[in-house]
């Protein structure tokens, strides 16, 4: 049943994400609201756990690149959804593999839309500007921001890059999942 839950929940994302570019949360939060209750009446107080640390994990591992301005919050509430569904173990995969899936397609664009300078442009934009902003607000350093700032005004009319991370989030669960990397990846 969940994974019945799972295969609905990141195919209405990834529609979403790509239409809309946002992840509404009337889709990931009923999702998030089953796993949990699901795994609570299959496993009791070992599957109220379960669930509610997936969640927790889900929510930890994209809170970085979300505080960084990387993704957005329906990208983390996608991943803690994904993991009152699946849990601590197989969200930490689904993120890793996710992350991979994210950089490979950022990397594909680069290359497929730019050349030269706009190339070291957009990797940038993309890469850069984020950590920038993450650095700034973690640490409150100012300069970090005038850094960011500074390639703002710079960068002359180019327009953010946007990746719609359901896309990637979706190839991370499936491969966690899978089962294609049990025997080399267990803890």
């Amino acid at each position: 049943m969940n994974v019945i839950a799972l295969v609905i929940l990141l195919v209405v994302c990834v529609y979403f994400d790509l239409k809309y570019r946002k992840i509404p949360n009337k889709i990931t939060i009923p999702i998030l609201l089953f796993g949990v209750i699901y795994w609570t009446v299959v496993n009791k107080l070992d599957g109220l756990t379960f669930g509610l640390v997936g969640v927790l994990v889900g929510f930890l591992v994209f809170l970085a690149p979300y505080i960084a301005g990387g993704m957005g919050a329906g990208d983390v509430k996608l991943m803690m959804a994904v993991g009152a569904l699946l849990g601590w173990k197989l969200t930490i995969l689904s993120a890793l593999f996710a992350a991979i899936a994210g950089g490979l397609i950022a990397l594909g664009y680069i290359i497929l839309t730019k050349s030269g300078k706009d190339a070291r442009v957009g990797l940038f934009q993309i890469i850069i500007v984020p950590i920038l902003k993450f650095l700034y607000r973690f640490t409150g350093v100012r300069k970090f921001l005038t850094w960011q700032t500074k390639y703002d005004n710079a960068k002359e009319g180019t327009t953010k890059k946007y990746i719609p991370y359901a896309i990637p989030i979706t190839i991370g669960t499936l491969l966690a999942v899978s089962g294609l990397f049990q025997g080399i990846i267990n803890f």
